[in-house]
């Protein structure tokens, strides 16, 4: 599956358990911070996906650097995305933050699983020639 592809399905599943959660809990009072936890999660996401398509085209150690780059970029529009929803949009800080979570650790194990697949993919590469 594309990296692209991937992290839109990563990002679809987990807004699904997280609303099937709350719809679970009977709790409407979470809608609004998840929306705030969807929003920021997917900007995130999107913006790091821009270094790693850098990565791919270059060699083995420019792909690990572009990983890195990657995922300093989503941790950084993700604290700011939630200062912004705490100051700027007055959302609750503490459901926001915690809704937040599994939308950048499912974009993390998305992009460290492909990453993952791309290495043992050239190491095999390399043990054959």
């Amino acid at each position: 599956m594309p990296f692209c592809a991937a992290m839109i399905v990563a990002l679809l599943v987990t807004a699904g358990l997280t609303a099937a959660t709350i719809l679970l809990l009977d709790r409407p009072s979470l809608w609004r911070p998840m929306s705030a936890a969807l929003v920021i999660g997917t900007l995130a996401s999107g913006a790091s996906i821009a270094p790693m398509f850098w990565g791919l085209s270059r060699s083995m150690h420019e792909l690990t650097t572009a990983a890195m780059i990657s995922m300093g970029l989503r941790l950084l529009i993700t604290a700011g995305g939630l200062l912004l929803a705490i100051r700027g949009g007055h959302f609750p800080a503490l459901p926001v933050g915690i809704m937040l979570m599994p939308f950048y650790f499912a974009a993390l194990i998305t992009e460290c699983a492909f990453l993952v697949r791309l290495m043992r993919s050239v190491r095999e590469a390399r043990k054959e020639s």
